[in-house]
C-alpha cells in the first residue's frame, strides 16, 4: 500500500470520514470488485479493502474505537492489545505520567489517557503515527505521539518524571517471527532495561503469552511481579513489572479479564487456601491456559477430592465447583474404561451417541478427525467427548454434555 496516500487520510476530509464509515457502520457493504472500491473510494481503494477485512474482528477487540470510526493497519492491528485487556492493565498499574516507548496503534495509550493519565507515547513507524493521531482527534484523547526510536530517545531524556515505563515490543521483525526471546524483540529489552531503571522507578513489559515462565524468572530475576493475563479462551500477554527501591519479592498471579472489566486474580496461595464446593455431581475441568501457566493445576494432583485423568494435568475429574476464571467444566454423561476403539464404538452406538466434540489426550498416530471416523461420531453441540490412551493401550472415554 501506497503510504503517500495514507498521509492523505484526515479527520475532515470527505473520502477519509467514508473510509471511518467503513468500521463504524456495519451496514455499509463491501464492494464486489477493484472498478467499484475504485469507484467509491478512489485512490483511497487499497486502504478500504484492508478496514473491510479488518470490520470484523475490529467490533470484538476494540468495540470503542470501531464505534468512532478509527482506522486500523493489518500488522499493528494483529498485535495490538485488546480494549477490555488495555483498560484493566490501565487500571492495575495506574500512572500520572506515562512513557510508552512502542506506541504501535495507541490502544494501551489510549487506555491510560482515558484515566487521566499524561501520556508520552513514541513510534518509529510514520504512518502508525498518522493513523494513530487521527484516531486519538476521534476518541478525545490528548497523547503526546513522537516520531522517533525507542533508543534515540531514551539518550535525550534526562528527567525521572515519568512514573511508569511500558514496552510493548514488536515481536515480528521485517515480517518474520522473532519467538519469544525478548533479546530478539526490537527494542531488545535486554539492551534497555538499566538504562530506563534510571528513568523511571516502575518499568512494565508485555511479552508474548507463549513466553516460558520458569525461563522468565532466571532471565529477569529482579524482576518483581509477572502477571500472566487471560481473556475469553486464551491467555492474551505476559507482563513483567521492575520498580526500584523495592526490596525482593517477586510474585505470579494470573488475572482472568470478564467482559464487564471485572477480574479474578489467583495464585498458588489462593488456591490452597480456597474452599471449593461439593456439588455431588461428577464433571470433568479442563484447566485454561492461566492455571496451566501459573501451574496451578499441578497442585490440584495433590487434593484428595481431584482426580487427574490417567495422571495429565490438562483433565481433571471431580465433583467440586470450579471458579470459570480457572477453566471449564463438563457434566460427565456417560463413563466408558480399558476399551478397544472398536469396543467404544458399539458403545457409543447403544447409547444413541452419535455426535459431538472430542478431545483426544496421550493418543499417538491418530488425529482427533480420524478417531472420531473410527468411532462414527460426527460434529455436534451436545456433547463433548475425552478420550485418553491408558498404560494397558486401551482407552477411557467420557461422555459429557456442554
Amino acid at each position: 500500500m501506497d503510504s503517500e496516500i495514507i498521509y492523505k487520510v484526515n479527520v475532515l476530509d470527505s473520502n477519509s470520514i467514508a473510509l471511518g464509515e467503513i468500521i463504524s457502520n456495519k451496514k455499509v457493504k463491501e464492494p464486489n470488485s477493484i472498478g467499484e472500491y475504485q469507484k467509491n473510494y478512489g485512490e483511497f481503494a487499497p486502504f478500504a479493502r484492508e478496514q473491510f477485512k479488518l470490520r470484523g474482528k475490529s467490533w470484538k477487540k476494540l468495540p470503542v474505537h470501531s464505534k468512532n470510526g478509527c482506522l486500523f493497519l493489518q500488522r499493528a492491528f494483529e498485535q495490538c492489545t485488546s480494549e477490555v485487556v488495555a483498560q484493566w492493565k490501565a487500571k492495575e498499574f495506574s500512572s500520572k505520567k506515562m512513557l510508552n516507548l512502542t506506541g504501535g496503534l495507541g490502544i494501551d495509550d489510549w487506555a491510560w489517557a482515558k484515566t487521566g493519565c499524561d501520556v508520552m507515547s513514541i513510534e518509529i513507524d510514520p504512518i502508525l503515527n498518522h493513523i494513530s493521531r487521527l484516531n486519538f482527534q476521534k476518541l478525545g484523547v490528548k497523547v503526546d505521539r513522537i516520531d522517533c526510536d525507542t533508543h534515540s530517545l531514551i539518550s535525550q531524556i534526562n528527567t525521572t518524571n515519568f512514573d511508569l515505563i511500558y514496552i510493548d515490543p514488536d515481536r515480528r521483525i521485517e515480517n518474520n517471527f522473532a519467538g519469544y526471546n525478548p533479546k530478539n524483540f526490537s527494542p531488545n529489552i535486554s539492551e534497555i532495561l538499566e538504562i530506563l531503571k534510571d528513568k523511571s522507578n516502575r518499568i512494565l513489559i508485555k511479552l508474548s503469552p507463549y513466553t516460558d515462565i520458569e525461563w522468565l524468572k532466571n532471565e529477569f530475576p529482579d524482576c518483581t511481579k509477572i502477571c500472566v493475563v487471560q481473556y475469553g479462551d486464551d491467555v492474551k500477554e505476559i507482563l513483567i513489572l521492575f520498580e526500584n527501591n523495592k526490596s525482593y519479592s517477586q510474585s505470579l498471579d494470573g488475572y482472568f479479564i470478564e467482559d464487564n472489566h471485572k477480574f479474578s486474580k489467583w495464585n498458588a496461595d489462593k488456591v490452597k487456601s480456597y474452599q471449593f464446593e461439593n456439588i455431588g455431581m461428577s464433571q470433568i475441568w479442563v484447566p485454561n491456559g492461566m492455571a496451566n501457566c501459573l501451574k496451578i493445576n499441578e497442585l490440584f494432583k495433590e487434593f484428595s477430592n481431584f482426580k487427574t485423568v490417567s495422571n495429565y494435568t490438562g483433565l481433571f475429574i471431580t465433583e467440586n465447583n470450579i471458579p470459570e476464571s480457572l477453566g471449564k467444566t463438563y457434566k460427565i454423561f456417560k463413563e466408558f474404561k480399558e476399551s478397544s476403539l472398536k469396543q467404544l464404538k458399539m458403545l457409543l452406538k447403544k447409547h444413541n451417541i452419535s455426535s459431538g466434540g472430542l478431545r483426544a489426550r496421550k493418543v499417538k498416530g491418530l488425529s482427533s478427525s480420524e478417531i472420531q471416523k473410527k468411532l462414527n461420531i460426527s460434529e455436534g453441540n451436545k456433547y463433548q467427548l475425552f478420550l485418553v490412551c491408558t498404560e494397558t493401550g486401551k482407552f477411557n472415554l467420557w461422555v459429557t454434555e456442554k
